[in-house]
């Protein structure tokens, strides 16, 4: 596909009455969709939401859903700032819209046309870079990550669950979030084919420019000539663990004052994590390893899961270990 340059497509500016994403992505966690985000973000056509996570549209889980169910006011407080802009495409990106059984219908009812983009990672690997952001952001209490998976089926029945872990998302298990088979499944029996584009991370990291081409081209957009990809989201550590477990800790307690606060203030965030994230996290040096026998376990565990994926994308990810 060829695509003209930017100065050669004329689009008049949108009025905020008109502004509505058009393009989602949904999925899964800890598979390079914030990359994406940021790199489209900075795109000079595309408008993206702030914050890049609503939930808005997940009325099914209704612990993580965003503090409004206006969708005018959503409009207004995620997209207001792309009122005025010569936008060739709208989006957002919200993770847990892949796991709810509502969002895609409800997306679809609200823009019939919006187009998904759902990003997939060999299970294993979410599974751990999982396990890290959750010890990073206070949601996960043990010490190494094979002691969290074994624990699943206790939390499962509610045991042992930690304590700031947010439990009304209700998708505590690992096992569950890894599963992407099903997930992509159910997407995929909703979302027309020519409205949806699936990206495994392999590729990703491996051409980065060139997928992201392919995004542009599924959304309709030119190149914006972008050569330089920097590493986004990736794994951090705690500089001051007890300070930061204090202060974190505090706002993560004080959650339900928050959405009051938002809408007092009218703001769609409060962007307290990433102002936060820049005094007390730093980049890891190197990921935590898992043994051998464990990686072993967890492969013969997401087996079926694998082979259910590899068919509903027609790849074999059988590969993956």
């Amino acid at each position: 596909m060829t695509l003209a340059p930017a100065n050669e497509i004329t689009v008049n500016p949108l009025p905020s009455s008109e502004i509505k994403p058009d393009f989602f992505i949904v999925g899964a966690p800890r598979c390079g969709t914030t990359a994406l985000s940021t790199y489209l973000a900075g795109h000079p056509r595309i408008g993206f939401s702030r914050p890049k996570e609503t939930q808005f549209f997940c009325t099914d889980l209704p612990g993580i859903g965003f503090h409004t169910a206006d969708p005018q006011e959503y409009l207004r407080l995620c997209f207001g700032h792309c009122a005025g802009k010569d936008y060739l495409a709208i989006g957002e990106g919200s993770v847990w819209n892949l796991y709810s059984k509502a969002a895609i219908a409800n997306i679809l009812r609200f823009n019939p046309a919006a187009r998904f983009i759902i990003m997939v990672r060999n299970p294993i690997d979410l599974c751990i870079a999982l396990y890290e952001k959750r010890r990073e952001m206070l949601q996960e209490d043990q010490p190494s990550f094979e002691q969290a998976w074994r624990l699943e089926e206790e939390r499962r029945q509610g045991q042992r669950v930690p304590a700031l872990y947010r439990k009304e998302i209700g998708l505590s298990g690992y096992r569950n979030i890894a599963s992407l088979g099903e997930q992509v499944e159910r997407a995929f029996s909703v979302i027309p084919q020519r409205q949806r584009m699936l990206i495994v991370f392999d590729d990703f990291i491996a051409d980065v420019a060139g997928v992201y081409a392919q995004v542009l081209a599924f959304l309709g957009v030119p190149h914006d000539g972008r050569k330089e990809f920097p590493p986004i989201n990736e794994g951090q550590t705690v500089r001051h663990p007890r300070l930061w477990a204090l202060v974190w800790g505090t706002l993560l307690r004080a959650r339900p004052l928050l959405d009051p606060a938002k809408r007092v203030l009218e703001v769609s965030t409060l962007d307290i994590y990433p102002r936060l994230s820049r005094l007390f996290l730093t980049k890891r040096s190197e990921r935590p390893a898992i043994s051998d026998a464990l990686r072993a376990e967890m492969r013969a565990f997401f087996d079926s899961d694998i082979k259910r994926l590899s068919a509903a994308i027609a790849r074999d990810l059988t590969a993956w270990k």
